[in-house]
């Protein structure tokens, strides 16, 4: 997604270049003495398109959005929160849900995708880490951990100068059918580029787009959220749509909570190579279950043996 303002520029290019070839040799009728003389006929003249506003500071649009949204003091508030949320692939006939806990600077989301198994991501300052059942658990590290440290900022149009070094308003388009403008934010070296979508009136958030990084590369995904409501003064998303290139989701959430009281243990990251929670002990029940179990089975050897 990050590709198309550039896709759009080639063809506006390409397009009047490809008209512009020089005409064979000899096809060119040169002009008569008759036709030299003749007075030009007078065309009229074509109406000017009226000019398009300049676009407005990249600064500008994301303290409009702040202020939109419910403004820095009601966001700073805010020290932390729990969400819920449902997950659906209409068209693979897919749900996950998702279950997200964050408090200041740290994070830990779990979600889990029935018949595939539970993935969960914790950050802890700085330090990322991601445990699911396809790659196990690792260490995130680059693209993927400085991804998953914006990503997991709820509120990125007030920091986003913690994650990023530039912001950068690069231009307007339709999203959901509502006019935006386009700010991509990216880092020093240009690794990291995320392009936010605001509506040019309101400027409300309307989106993002970005190329998820991950073990077996990238792939360009764009989100609209809709759906805002009020907690604690500000206006959070509670529907969103993620369109990746082979499906689409839809994400809905089911519950929000902000200023709750989350255990610091709730963020402790994983420990490689811990050796597994040794199982209980069998209680009494378990135990006559087992030797049932067994007696049946020496009853089932006694028939077969008394058969042979």
């Amino acid at each position: 997604m990050l590709r198309s303002p550039l896709v759009r520029l080639c063809l506006c290019l390409c397009l009047p270049l490809g008209g512009c070839e020089r005409p064979p040799a000899g096809e060119t009728t040169p002009p008569s003495n008759a036709d030299a003389g003749a007075t030009p006929v007078s065309a009229e003249p074509a109406e000017a398109e009226p000019a398009e506003a300049p676009l407005p500071a990249a600064e500008e649009i994301l303290a409009r959005a702040v202020d939109a949204v419910g403004g820095r003091v009601a966001i700073d508030a805010i020290t932390s929160t729990y969400t819920e949320t449902s997950m659906e692939l209409t068209a693979q006939n897919i749900s996950m849900s998702t279950r997200a806990w964050s408090k200041g600077q740290d994070s830990y989301v779990e979600s889990d995708l029935p018949g595939v198994g539970t993935t969960q991501v914790w950050k802890k300052g700085e330090e990322v880490w991601s445990k699911d059942p396809i790659n196990g658990l690792r260490k995130l590290e680059g693209a993927e951990a400085a991804q998953t440290r914006w990503s997991s900022d709820p509120m990125l149009a007030a920091h986003w100068d913690q994650y990023f070094a530039t912001a950068t308003t690069i231009g307007r388009s339709i999203v959901d059918e509502q006019p935006v403008v386009e700010v991509e934010l990216a880092s020093e070296n240009r690794t990291q580029r995320l392009v936010l979508f605001f509506n040019e009136q309101t400027a409300m958030p309307a989106g993002m787009a970005f190329e998820q990084q991950g073990p077996m590369g990238s792939i360009p995904v764009k989100i609209t959220v809709s759906d805002f409501r009020e907690i604690a003064g500000v206006k959070i998303p509670f529907r969103a749509v993620t369109s990746l290139s082979l499906m689409t989701m839809e994400q809905v959430t089911r519950t929000h909570e902000v200023n709750v009281e989350i255990e610091d243990s709730t963020f402790d990251l994983p420990t490689p190579g811990a050796a597994p929670e040794p199982e209980p002990e069998p209680t009494d029940q378990d135990k006559s279950k087992t030797k049932s179990k067994s007696k049946t089975k020496s009853k089932t050897k006694s028939k077969a043996k008394a058969k042979r």
